[in-house]
């Protein structure tokens, strides 16, 4: 393989990737600040009360069910899962809706989309001195 193909390979790659990873932080982006608090107060004296509540879990990247104590609540308590999933969306969810790539599968989300056109886009570069591109299989 010449230089200037390892060259053009390595440009590919790194916009690629660049790509991929804006995309998911534009997501996470989307989500407001009140989603990064936990459910209680730290450090606060916990509360006698038994509630069920909901609150989004930065670590899982979803609502989570929480019992909340009755005081020292955060904007980061709601009291169903959908309330929850509205208010602080998953990266995942919003990937799944995003719109698709023309060419990807059906039910992939974006980022395999983008990894399939860097394959077809890798394998037109390494096979370009035949003067032919060869389109990647789409899983």
């Amino acid at each position: 393989m010449s230089n200037l193909t390892l060259i053009n390979v390595l440009i590919v790659l790194s916009v690629a990737t660049y790509l991929v990873v804006a995309e998911q932080s534009n997501v996470r982006a989307d989500r407001p600040d009140f989603c990064l608090l936990p459910g209680t107060l730290p450090g606060e004296k916990k509360c006698k009360g038994y509630i069920k509540k909901w609150t989004f879990n930065v670590t899982e990247d979803a609502c989570v069910s929480y019992i909340y104590g009755g005081c020292h609540g955060t904007k980061n308590l709601f009291d169903t899962e959908e309330e929850c999933q509205a208010a602080c969306p998953s990266s995942a969810k919003k990937m799944s809706e995003s719109p698709k790539k023309q060419g990807a599968v059906a039910n992939s989300s974006s980022s395999l989309a983008y990894q399939h056109y860097l394959v077809a886009v890798v394998s037109c570069l390494i096979f370009f001195r035949f003067i032919r591109c060869y389109r990647a299989p789409i899983f």
